[in-house]
């Protein structure tokens, strides 16, 4: 088993090469990813970059998007897609079995994400600028759908129990 540190290192590794085959000749920086992972058996698979046809004069300190996870238990697994400027990913999973997806494509889109039990499902898509995605996902076996089309969505999700499902679409302007 690799040491944290090792893991993150691919990680890193992973997204780097990843951005160079899929935007050849366009150096990306400024994604910023955090991960901890504890347990047995996570998984976190981060894609950052650029949408095509984006173009920001952007200072050296600021960020073009960002994901922090928290993983803790075991048999978790996370999956992250971040294209545009300002996208933030929080995700925090603890307990057994947890999945997520997220994709962002846009500008300034927030995800919020907390599961702690055994065998919750989150899949958030935002497609647009400045939608906000805030679940928390506290018990077993509860879903979560979220997509978000357009600008300046927002929503709040909450599953506390067994079994819960929620299905939501947004469309803004």
């Amino acid at each position: 088993m690799l040491h944290l540190q090792s893991r993150l290192a691919l990680i890193f590794l992973f997204c780097c090469q990843l951005s160079v085959l899929v935007f050849p000749g366009l150096a990306v920086s400024g994604n910023q990813v955090e991960s901890l992972q504890t347990g047995d058996s996570n998984t976190v698979i981060i894609n950052q970059g650029w949408e095509q046809g984006f173009a920001a004069d952007l200072g050296p300190d600021e960020d073009i998007n960002y994901s922090n996870v928290v993983q803790e238990g075991s048999g978790n697994n996370l999956a992250i897609s971040q294209f545009g400027i300002g996208n933030q990913a929080v995700l925090r999973q603890g307990g057994t079995s947890q999945d997520a997806i997220v994709e962002q494509i846009g500008w300034g889109n927030m995800v919020d994400l907390q599961q702690v039990g055994y065998a919750n499902f989150s899949n958030i898509y935002q497609n647009g600028s400045n939608n906000t995605a805030l679940v928390d996902q506290l018990g077993d076996f509860n879903e979560a759908i979220v997509q978000q089309f357009g600008n300046g969505n927002r929503i709040r999700v909450t599953q506390i129990g067994s079994s819960n499902s929620a299905v939501i679409t947004q469309s803004g302007f």
